[in-house]
């Protein structure tokens, strides 16, 4: 595989706790790939290891052939390696439209127009209708949205999506599939961090799955779906 970011013998503790690691990674361009584990697997640890909020005890990690192991989360976001997060945490008094400006702020990526931009993104998530209205008025799947666009101003080649449709009922998990599955056509690698079993299988070319910080199964989603080892952690005996 030519990878477009290499996880390498990474590994990280906190105090005495192992949480992660070894763990050897390599995400192709254009690949879904989806990341699953129960709660204190290590997923959450990696994901921050990957996109700067924690730094690595041992390993490196290479994005675009660069190592970015010790670099700020503010670069790698201009390099192209963008997150959402679990919880949406908007700047609620500020508008839709107010709430990609404050990144776009930081990224300085180019000499683009800023709201042009920002309009162009809130178009791709079926937002632009919202563009004036406070981010505290958005329904949970807006809110939802709002989240992926604030990532996606960033014109990432990496998204690293976390939960993203936590508390969402069927049609509206259908609805961030649908605009997952456009965003990966549209060239950007998708990493899908999700406890919902059905969404991952659906989406993921490949899914690896973490327990106690290590890969215990890693293959297509069927393959790993009938992996004993990943049955007993979601199943028991």
């Amino acid at each position: 595989m030519n990878a477009l970011l290499s996880i390498r013998a990474v590994e990280k503790s906190f105090g005495g706790v192992h949480a992660l690691g070894p763990v050897d990674i390599e995400i192709g361009p254009g690949e879904r790939l989806g990341l699953i584990g129960p709660n204190g697997s290590g997923k959450t640890t990696l994901i921050n290891c990957i996109t700067g909020l924690f730094r690595p005890d041992h390993g490196v990690i290479i994005f675009k052939g660069i190592d970015i192991t010790n670099e700020p989360a503010y670069r790698r976001a201009r390099r192209g390696l963008s997150r959402s997060f679990q919880i949406p945490c908007p700047f609620a008094g500020m508008t839709v439209l107010e709430n990609l400006l404050v990144p776009m702020d930081y990224l300085k990526k180019d000499s683009r127009d800023e709201i042009e931009r920002a309009d162009e993104v809130l178009q791709s998530v079926s937002l632009a209708s919202r563009r004036n209205d406070p981010a505290e008025a958005l329904s949970q799947l807006e809110l939802r949205k709002l989240e992926l666009a604030r990532a996606l101003v960033a014109e990432p080649d990496i998204l690293i999506a976390d939960e993203a449709m936590a508390g969402l009922s069927e049609a509206e998990i259908d609805d961030i599939l649908s605009l997952l599955f456009r965003l990966n056509q549209a060239g950007v690698t998708v990493v899908m961090i999700e406890h919902i079993m059905h969404a991952v299988m659906s989406f993921s070319e490949r899914v690896i799955c973490l327990q106690t910080g290590m890969i215990i199964a890693e293959g297509a989603p069927s393959e790993v779906a009938g992996n004993a080892a990943v049955q007993k952690v979601y199943f028991g005996e």
